[in-house]
């Protein structure tokens, strides 16, 4: 109706030449077309703007004395003091599911699209997305002592240090290598597993593809003794020795390339192509892929006490209760939501953010409204 307007106005048809018409108007109707596209154009920007800034998504009512949380696609997830769980979001695959009575609950994880949650009796419960076997639970597996939850696998860290994992089997079956043993830290990314053994050394496994196939043992650095901690991103790996980090596996944007100098570490975390790590004097330095400038560590960004990264976007909670988060924002993640303080720890969904504050309180934002 606007361009109609403009162009009745300016176009009198009826009263000049074809040849008047091309010289005298056709000038002015292109100026007109310029200025009513430049306005669409923002519009469009404006409203995409719109759209990415932070949504604080509906927490369940009453959620208090929240004690853990865990994070997926488009879901969230709390263990309550009490050991039960709390589970809430899109609910693409049923993740909110919870089995009937769970209860005396210690530990939960989340995958891509599914849960796990270890019991004080050492057994292990899973919901959510069974397309990839994830949530078929091994028969009598118990005495487990830790679990990781990798995008669409899922591992159990038994007492006396051995590890079952199962999962995965568009990629074969996550058959765990026989030389696994005396662990006490276990990781999970995409595919692939990794182990920190008692010993201080690390191992890992990868899916082969092949259903009849043991998986591929991991090609860990020769020599890396004296780890502390472990992470794994989609397809690469990182250890924490010495206050130094170590990284390995896929390479495509760097990720694996440790900045010269990096020393002091104390914690570090791997997204899908990104590594981040926690320097003691609170600093955070990030490498690998910048697509969405999830390397990009905001200038002057100290006080830092965790780290937490999402596939494409990385966060930072500070000493003072505060959160940064910066990278990939299309789902408005990265927008911190204004006054946000007193927080006690962070985790990363896919494209969303989970708090839990010092009072046992839960605030989420992202995910662009689907949580």
């Amino acid at each position: 109706m606007l361009l109609g307007a403009l162009l009745s106005r300016s176009l009198k048809w009826h009263q000049e030449s074809p040849e008047e018409i091309k010289n005298l108007y056709l000038p002015r109707m292109n100026k007109i077309l310029y200025t009513f596209c430049a306005l669409l154009t923002f519009c469009v920007i404006a409203l995409d703007l719109q759209a990415q800034k932070s949504i604080m998504h509906p927490v369940p009512p009453g959620l208090s004395t929240v004690t853990m949380l865990a994070a997926g696609n488009g879901f969230t997830a709390a263990l309550k003091k009490d050991g039960t769980v709390v589970v809430w979001g899109a609910d693409l695959n049923n993740e909110s599911q919870i089995p009937h009575g769970l209860k005396d609950v210690t530990t939960i994880a989340a995958g891509y699209n599914h849960m796990m949650a270890l019991k004080k009796d050492g057994t292990v419960a899973v919901w959510g997305s069974n397309k990839e076997g994830q949530c078929f639970l091994p028969e009598g597996l118990n005495h487990v002592v830790a679990i990781a939850a990798g995008a669409y696998h899922s591992v159990a860290l038994k007492s006396d240090g051995t590890v079952v994992a199962w999962g995965y089997i568009s990629f074969g079956k996550m058959t765990v290598p026989p030389a696994i043993a005396d662990v006490k830290t276990v990781a999970a990314g995409m595919n692939q597993t990794l182990v920190l053994k008692k010993d201080g050394t690390v191992m890992g496994w990868s899916a082969t593809g092949n259903s009849k196939a043991v998986d591929q043992p991991l090609k860990i650095p020769p020599g890396l003794a004296g780890v502390k901690a472990i992470a794994s991103g989609d397809f690469h790996g990182m250890a924490l020795t010495n206050g130094k980090v170590v990284c390995w596996g896929y390479n495509s944007d760097g990720q694996t390339e440790v900045p010269a100098g990096l020393d002091h570490v104390v914690a570090i975390a791997a997204g899908c192509f990104h590594s981040v790590a926690l320097k003691e004097n609170g600093t955070v330095v990030a490498w690998g892929s910048n697509l969405y400038k999830q390397s990009r560590v905001p200038d002057g960004l100290t006080g830092v006490k965790q780290i937490a990264v999402g596939r494409f976007y990385s966060a930072a909670l500070r000493k003072n209760g505060t959160v940064v988060a910066w990278g990939q924002n299309a789902n408005g993640q990265t927008d911190t939501p204004p006054g946000l303080a007193n927080i006690k720890s962070i985790v990363c969904g896919c494209s969303h953010i989970a708090a839990l504050t010092n009072d046992g309180k839960v605030i989420v934002w992202g995910g662009k409204g689907r949580l």
